[in-house]
């Protein structure tokens, strides 16, 4: 790429060019009489294609390019490596705008005025490869090798071509040759991968395919070829993974030239149409930067706006976002659709004030608008106006919304009954929201978190495995599954839903200290003992985990299993760190497992008289009862947290 750029530096060089073409456009200002510009002409043939069928900004650029090479052309002082470079940029503007034919007669002209330029001859061969005319494109690509034999872009270019046409010796010296100037060329892994696929050598295939989407992973096409091959290798949970990944983006290569011929145009008619095909390939970067231009050259293409809006929403740029559609906004007011559109992003910016504000607007204007009631629901509810915002969900189940939308404003209204604990109302609210949309994982969540609270806990259970089914990766589910499963005395079934918990997210602290709570109610203590010292190593910033730890250590049904002098190190960690109840009367149960029994009873006791405002019947109890075995000497019983 670098050479190529070097190469373009010299007398046809692009700057050169438009330098070229300012100087011939003065001259254009005051150009000589007819016998000039007749020898003008004779010197450099140019085309003169129709121009009606493009947009009048197309027309304006196309004009003033081809005045400006006639202008240079009269200049008895232009040179041909001048009048080659005019011919040439003029050309590129043909092609960028769909002129082929006009494009390579401009070409062949720039060609002729300078021979030894490789800009040329490449130019030509591009052309006729997007045109499908795959011999003229090789003979015009390989006069730019022999020109300039270590270009990498021609190279690429013309193994295309050979692969296309069969050659698949010529074509593979060719890769090879790039590869050599360009290790990391995806391209030619690519068409290398090509030419052992058709030769059924599956297994190099695949290397090279895996090669070529390592450096360029977002060439989405690359997935079916690997699908493909390693369906051939007899590995079809490979392939299978590929083909649900496979996309319309191709394997590309940096190309100057290429890019020049993009950059051409300046018509905004075109900016969409290249923008569509880049997001149709999801090439969402470069489609953004399409429609930027096109917005750029046609201020007032308010959907043009509205399009580089969403995308730059839907590719982390929400500030950018809101950006375009205030600008929107300001030419057209009554644009409802993107005054939706904006109000949900300023909802995802967590600007709920803004969002309902243009939300309300949008009411004022149509009451019968749906999906703007639902999303200022949302914006209500976060402003803390729970009234108002299930005045707005309530007014949403009437209108005609999809489905899912409906069972949105149902899940609102269920949601702000169960803040308030209105439970029945809740779950009514939450039966309402799945009859209108059984897959809205959130519902049914929050439907079994309801029951759990009123402690039906088989149907909560219940509600958690069917949320499972459709989402398995939600984990704080599995968490409060395994809770539910654990309160119903099935430990087994608890301690598995906790493992799995743990094995997708070895730092979920929850559910490395359900594990251990589920082995301890099985009566599996050591295993329960060495769960919480692996989770510790794998937390050790956790007080909770080192507050279980330190609890089984010193009161583990096993005396075997305890180890005072262990658990009073973890336990005057967790006092100093934080003198709660729950941490001193660890460390007094501790003190009582080294033997340290007068310290022990003076902690309980200094427990009992903090706990005595607390109105706790059974932690009274149980407090008073760890005393007494501390005065006779004797250390606490099982830990309460494992049982």
């Amino acid at each position: 790429m670098v050479r190529s750029l070097q190469r373009l530096g010299r007398e046809g060089t692009w700057a050169l060019m438009l330098g070229v073409l300012v100087l011939g456009l003065l001259a254009a200002l005051a150009c000589g009489p007819p016998a000039e510009r007749d020898l003008g002409v004779a010197r450099l043939a140019l085309p003169k294609p129709e121009l009606a069928r493009l947009e009048e900004t197309a027309r304006r650029q196309l004009d003033e390019a081809a005045e400006a090479a006639a202008s240079l052309a009269v200049k008895a002082k232009a040179t041909d490596a001048e009048l080659a470079a005019a011919a040439g940029e003029l050309g590129r503007l043909y092609q960028a705008y769909g002129l082929g034919e006009a494009a390579a007669a401009c070409y062949r002209e720039a060609a002729r005025l300078a021979p030894g330029d490789f800009t040329w001859p490449y130019a030509l061969g591009f052309l006729e490869q997007t045109a499908g005319r795959l011999e003229a494109a090789a003979d015009g690509l390989q006069r730019a090798l022999e020109l300039a034999p270590e270009d990498l872009p021609a190279l690429l270019r013309l193994a295309s071509v050979r692969l296309e046409q069969g050659e698949n010796e010529a074509a593979a010296a060719l890769y090879a040759r790039a590869l050599e100037l360009e290790p990391a060329a995806a391209a030619a892994h690519h068409g290398l991968g090509r030419l052992a696929a058709a030769a059924g050598d599956w297994q190099t295939a695949a290397r090279r395919f895996e090669r070529a989407l390592e450096l360029q992973p977002e060439a989405s096409t690359l997935h079916y070829a690997l699908a493909q091959a390693y369906r051939a290798l007899g590995e079809p949970e490979r392939a299978a993974t590929h083909l649900a990944r496979g996309g319309a983006t191709p394997v590309v290569f940096p190309d100057p030239l290429a890019a020049a011929v993009d950059e051409a145009a300046e018509g905004p008619a075109l900016r969409l149409e290249r923008g569509a095909v880049a997001l149709a390939q999801g090439r969402t970067e470069a489609a953004i930067g399409e429609y930027r231009r096109a917005v750029e050259a046609a201020p007032g293409d308010l959907e043009a706006r509205r399009t580089l809006a969403r995308l730059l929403a839907r590719s982390g740029e929400p500030q950018a976002a809101a950006v375009e559609y205030g600008a929107l906004l300001e030419r057209d007011p009554a644009h409802a659709g993107a005054r939706l559109e904006r109000a949900v992003l300023l909802l995802e910016l967590d600007r709920p004030g803004e969002a309902a504000a243009d939300l309300e607007r949008l009411i004022a204007a149509d009451p019968g608008n749906g999906a703007a009631r639902l999303a200022l629901g949302e914006a209500l509810q976060r402003l803390g106006e729970p009234g108002r915002a299930a005045e707005q969900y309530r007014a949403a189940t009437g209108l005609p919304l999809a489905a899912e939308a409906k069972a949105l404003a149902h899940l609102g209204l269920a949601n702000l009954a169960a803040a308030r604990g209105a439970w029945s109302e809740a779950i009514q609210g939450y039966e309402a929201t799945l009859a209108a949309d059984p897959a809205l994982g959130e519902a049914r969540r929050n439907l079994a978190g309801v029951l759990a609270r009123l402690g039906r806990h088989q149907e909560a259970v219940d509600a958690y495995r069917r949320h499972l089914e459709d989402h398995p990766e939600d984990l704080a589910a599995r968490l409060y599954l395994g809770e539910g499963l654990l309160r119903l005395d099935r430990a087994e079934e608890a301690r598995a839903e906790f493992a799995r918990t743990v094995a997708a997210d070895p730092a979920h602290e929850g559910a490395r200290l359900g594990e251990a709570a589920a082995l301890a109610r099985l009566g599996r203590h050591r295993e329960a003992v060495g769960r919480l010292e692996d989770a510790l190593g794998a937390l050790p910033a956790s007080p909770r985990i080192a507050a279980a730890l330190a609890r089984a250590l010193a009161a583990a049904p096993e005396p075997e299993l305890r180890d005072g002098q262990r658990a009073l190190e973890l336990a005057l960690a967790l006092v100093a760190a934080d003198k709660s109840l729950e941490h001193a009367e660890i460390l007094a149960m501790a003190l009582a497992q080294a033997g340290r029994f007068e310290q022990a009873v003076e902690w309980q006791r200094e427990l009992l008289a903090r706990s005595a405002d607390l109105g706790d019947a059974d932690l009274a109890a149980r407090l008073r009862a760890n005393l007494a075995r501390y005065l006779e000497g004797r250390p606490c019983c099982a830990p309460a947290a494992l049982r």
